[in-house]
């Protein structure tokens, strides 16, 4: 007894809780009603059984909202001539619903130009609904007179198959079609109109802009402020020559001028290229001309006064390139160098390369001085005669170079020719000073001989300096200046090296 007692002594919290859980059930079922708008109450026991549903009852109910739904919107709402004006259609519809629009539809007083069928594509947060874009360009019919115009709706057919579920499990499939209509839209036809438009809303200080005003003007228009005349009127604003002030700069004007197909209409753009040069927290406005002009022929009644257009004001924002708490504000211009640094890096380089250039410049200064006296010194001396026949070559100070020894190479076989076909005795000078020279101009190192000194030397001081073979083309040349004796010598020029 004591086990059951334990057992059970928590049965009566637990049928407590039940009575009220199955309490709380029966009024969230009595508070909520099903999707028809009826109560979700179960039936009472003593009403009759429920009947079977009809066939009838087991159709769906019709979508309350309509499958295609069209909208439009207009380019402009006024025209010129027969100008073409441009709508927009925008076409949503259920997924499943096959739209058409046709082409050949009677829009009267308007005729269809064009038509344009854009991608269909699904909107985003409506599921299952699409939607897609015809662009179609419309123009008025014939010359007809000023005023407003409307544009009948357009028709828009669409198709769609329609399931209804049986009783029975099958499934009815029914193909429905039908049309759907936008609303109609005025237009308004007059003589003249004007449109504003801005390249850039936002730019950086000192970037150029487009400021473009276009003239939309039927053939009974005139403007009348384009050019300026020969006598310029006080207070007119003429589109040719407008200019903006201050903060503005003028850079370029552009003129263009359309003309309809028909003749009907003309359009005249002007495109004013300018910048700011300041900057500021509210936007700039920078002024737009005004448009003069009138009817040509006015009708009876009708007016011909001048008429004036002055389009609003084209607001630009103008931004610096960085901003006033940008971390990169502190580094505009030259950045601030460390003194170690530019000591371093600049005067110690700049003072070393000054340096330089002053050492070389006093070497090249001190060598052209030598050089200078070493040439006047030369020519204080008697000169030694190295005409070889008619031919005078010029002599070099030093015959150090390659050139320099093939030119004394050269003139000394011309002088032995000369020597050996008609033997003289100041052919046999000029020999023997050449042999001199060209023997020494071999010699290379500290043994090396003066080209002028060497003219001097005779046979004996050469012993011990020259190759034997030179030395005996010497004495017998001096052989024969002793015994004014001359006579032909074998050419000895000795070896390349």
């Amino acid at each position: 007894m004591k086990y059951l007692s334990r057992k059970f002594r928590f049965a009566p919290f637990v049928l407590l809780f039940g009575c009220l859980f199955q309490g709380y059930a029966t009024a969230q079922d009595g508070g909520f009603s099903n999707e028809f708008g009826q109560s979700a109450q179960p039936p009472a026991a003593a009403e009759a059984p429920v009947p079977k549903p009809s066939p009838e009852e087991g159709k769906t109910a019709p979508p309350r909202r309509p499958p295609v739904l069209v909208s439009v919107l207009a380019e402009r709402e006024v025209f010129v001539g027969d100008e073409p004006v441009k709508f927009h259609y925008v076409v949503r519809s259920l997924a499943g619903v096959r739209v058409e629009v046709d082409a050949g539809q009677d829009l009267a007083p308007f005729s269809v130009v064009s038509i344009a069928v854009g991608n269909r594509i699904t909107l985003p947060g409506a599921e299952g609904v699409t939607a897609q874009e015809f662009t179609v360009v419309l123009r008025l019919l014939g010359n007809l007179p000023l005023g407003a115009y409307a544009v009948p709706p357009l028709a828009v057919r669409y198709e769609y198959d329609e399931i209804i579920p049986g009783a029975d499990g099958k499934v009815t499939k029914t193909r429905k079609s039908n049309t759907a209509l936008s609303k109609s839209v005025k237009l308004e036809k007059v003589p003249l109109y004007v449109l504003t438009d801005t390249l850039h809303e936002v730019v950086h200080i000192g970037d150029p802009n487009v400021l473009t005003l276009s003239i939309h003007a039927s053939a009974e228009a005139e403007i009348l402020n384009e050019h300026p005349p020969e006598k310029p009127q006080e207070g007119i604003v003429y589109l040719s020559s407008f200019s903006l002030d201050k903060p503005f700069a003028m850079l370029a004007r552009h003129r263009e001028e359309a003309v309809g197909d028909s003749g009907t209409y003309r359009v005249v753009a002007y495109r004013y290229t300018y910048l700011v040069l300041d900057i500021q927290s509210e936007p700039f406005k920078a002024p737009v001309p005004p448009v003069l002009w009138k009817l040509r022929k006015a009708k009876k009644g009708a007016s011909s006064d001048i008429r004036t257009i002055s389009p609003s004001s084209a607001n630009v924002t103008v931004r610096s390139i960085l901003k006033k708490d940008s971390v990169l504000e502190p580094q505009k211009g030259m950045p601030d160098t460390d003194p170690m640094e530019r000591t371093f890096f600049f005067i110690v380089p700049a003072t070393l390369a000054a340096l330089l250039a002053v050492g070389l410049a006093g070497f090249g200064i001190s060598r052209l001085i030598t050089f200078l006296a070493a040439r006047k010194a030369r020519k204080r001396r008697l000169p030694v005669s190295t005409t070889a026949g008619d031919e005078e070559l010029p002599e070099p100070v030093y015959e150090t170079s390659f050139w320099a020894w093939l030119r004394l190479r050269y003139k000394l076989r011309n002088a032995w020719l000369e020597y050996n076909r008609a033997p003289s005795k100041d052919g046999c000078m000029v020999l023997r000073s050449l042999v001199a020279r060209y023997a020494v101009s071999r010699i290379r190192g500290e043994g090396r001989i003066d080209r002028i000194q060497a003219a001097s030397f005779t046979a004996d001081e050469f012993a011990g300096i020259l190759d034997p073979s030179w030395i005996q083309v010497l004495a017998r040349l001096e052989h024969q200046l002793e015994g004014d004796s001359y006579t032909a010598i074998p050419i000895f020029l000795g070896s390349w090296r």
